[in-house]
């Protein structure tokens, strides 16, 4: 893992102006529909704040995301380079910076860049959960030793990322939770809370990329051994995968927005994320706010945050075509009273991430980076 580069001498005023007071800079990688929406929010809720939002292009972001402006502040698109300045972008160096991926050139150039020339306070939003990898080893060394005086404090998903965060060497205060989360509006039931319940749901839903990350061959596995299983299995999203998904019967459908996943969930009894690795999993979250019972596997961090397993959801080791039975039939062998509390559990622990949750830490992330700074 490359740590900074050397920033070039730039011709600007020797004495550059201090960070104004009310500007805030946010940087998201790629950013997600989640993102936005729950920048959206942020932007109505902090009239008094001037924001600035930055992204850099990921896979998804040529596909499915179409964001020339958010609230009305413009969306600055960055390459990857390593050389960016605030100046060169036409802004002043802000208060705070908030931005994901730790590693990005673009990004860190801006955060030493901020830092040296006007204090600006730098906040990571990391998702990262300790696997055990020897390139997270290797990650955990870089970090102490050449990123950590460059951030002042972190804002992670939930607990697993608050725990790597702590391994990172970064103090419990310094550490923010709520990061993500999809808006309950597009995702929460519409129904009353009797309705929901009242509701008799079948079928297992799987939505995401169809790489092998996420666990489709195992999910096609366990189609082919269980008929019935597949006879119940509704598959959405796209990827390379997508022919083989295809072939196999599943009812499939390609990628959906928002207000066409959200009868999904609702219809379906158990969400299946068979990941091999998310470091969050929103699609969890989603799921969770339409009312389903979630499987997913340990190597997902949301699933300390949003899964009682037996109560609520069936948490796999390896996500393999066994497990994902196992869980199919946990799910199918509830009563119809243990469904339903079940699914009242996921709505209940879904409603404390979100737009809401994310604008409420990002007061205490703005305190938190602000008023302690690294060292203090």
């Amino acid at each position: 893992m490359a740590g900074m580069s050397a920033l070039p001498e730039l011709s600007v005023p020797p004495r550059a102006p201090r960070a104004t007071d009310d500007h805030v800079a946010i940087a998201w990688h790629g950013l997600p529909f989640y993102a936005a929406r729950c920048l959206e929010e942020l932007v109505s809720r902090e009239p008094g704040v001037r924001f600035s939002f930055l992204t850099t292009a990921s896979d998804d972001f040529q596909k499915h995301r179409r964001f020339g402006e958010i609230a009305g502040v413009p969306v600055r698109t960055l390459e990857r380079r390593a050389d960016y300045t605030w100046y060169e972008l036409g802004l002043t160096p802000p208060e705070l910076f908030i931005f994901t991926s730790w590693s990005h050139p673009a990004y860190l150039s801006l955060a030493a860049d901020g830092k040296r020339r006007a204090g600006t306070r730098t906040v990571s939003m990391m998702d990262n959960i300790f696997l055990g990898r020897l390139k997270q080893w290797a990650g955990l060394l870089w970090f102490r030793a050449v990123l950590r005086r460059h951030i002042d404090a972190v804002w992670v998903p939930g607990a697993r990322a608050r725990a790597f965060a702590r391994m990172l060497g970064v103090r419990e205060r310094d550490i923010t939770d709520r990061l993500y989360g999809a808006d309950p509006c597009l995702f929460a039931p519409l129904e009353s809370g009797e309705a929901v319940d009242a509701r008799h749901r079948t079928g297992a839903l799987f939505v995401g990329q169809m790489i092998e990350r996420k666990g489709v061959p195992a999910l096609l596995e366990a189609a082919r051994r269980s008929a019935p299983f597949g006879a119940h299995l509704t598959m959405v999203g796209d990827g390379p995968l997508a022919a083989e998904v295809a072939r196999t019967g599943v009812r499939v459908h390609g990628f959906l927005p928002p207000g066409q996943l959200a009868p999904l969930y609702a219809q379906n009894l158990l969400f299946i994320l068979p990941s091999r690795a998310d470091h969050w999993g929103v699609v969890l979250h989603e799921a969770a706010l339409g009312g389903c019972l979630l499987a997913a596997t340990r190597t997902c961090g949301a699933v300390d945050d949003l899964i009682a397993h037996g109560w609520n959801g069936y948490i796999m080791d390896e996500g393999s075509p066994e497990e994902i039975l196992a869980a199919a039939a946990w799910a199918g062998g509830l009563t119809r009273e243990e469904a339903r509390a079940g699914r009242r559990l996921s709505m209940e622990r879904a409603a404390m991430f979100g737009p809401d949750a994310f604008c409420r830490a990002f007061a205490q992330v703005r305190a938190a980076a602000v008023r302690t700074g690294v060292g203090a």
